[in-house]
């Protein structure tokens, strides 16, 4: 459990996983788009002084579950040149839509 300051509300999650499929819909989708493979990101994030494996990549992907660290560097590493925030919230909410149907 969370610790809360006094007067802090504390995050609801009303769509458990929902931002963590939203990411790996949107970091494979981008990888896809660039044709890499997951080998290819990882020797691409080297020169950015990142060190991840093709398959630690791979698990971190599709789980959606990263640091906004790796997060960036491998879209830079995928060469993108902005993250469209505004994509990723409509990923997000079909999802949640999805979610709300069940």
């Amino acid at each position: 459990m969370q610790n809360n300051k006094p007067g802090q509300k504390q995050a609801k999650v009303l769509v458990p996983g929902a931002w963590e499929k939203a990411i790996k819909q949107y970091l494979i989708a981008r990888k896809k788009m660039h044709v890499l493979s997951y080998q290819n990101i990882s020797n691409r994030l080297v020169s950015y002084h990142v060190n991840q494996s093709p398959q630690n990549l791979s698990a971190k992907f599709n789980q959606g579950k990263l640091s906004a660290s790796l997060f960036v560097s491998s879209l830079i590493a995928m060469d993108e040149k902005e993250i469209d925030l505004v994509e990723l919230q409509l990923i997000f909410e079909e999802i949640k839509s999805k979610k709300g149907a069940e």
